[in-house]
């Protein structure tokens, strides 16, 4: 595991809101056809960008360039850093 990541097991209130706000991307990973993703939701409202499959909710939800990325693979999500 890379030494820039800490798990931090789950968080929530003032703590979750400080994390995506001072965070430079959500990373979404989720390959399920979601039908609504509260989380990419939470990090926006925070001016938090999402990466994300693009699956389910996540082409209604993001903006392409605009407020996140849309991956079709792993790879992409891995190479989102050098789209900015």
């Amino acid at each position: 595991m890379s030494k820039r990541i800490t798990f931090l097991g789950e968080v929530g209130g003032l703590n979750k809101i400080a994390l995506l706000q001072n965070a430079s991307a959500l990373i979404f990973p989720s390959l399920w056809h979601e039908a609504f993703g509260l989380v990419m939701i939470e990090a926006l409202a925070c001016g938090t960008p999402v990466v994300a499959y693009d699956k389910g909710a996540a082409r209604e939800i993001l903006v392409e360039n605009r407020t996140g990325f849309l991956a079709t693979n792993i790879s992409a999500i891995s190479n989102t850093r050098s789209r900015k």
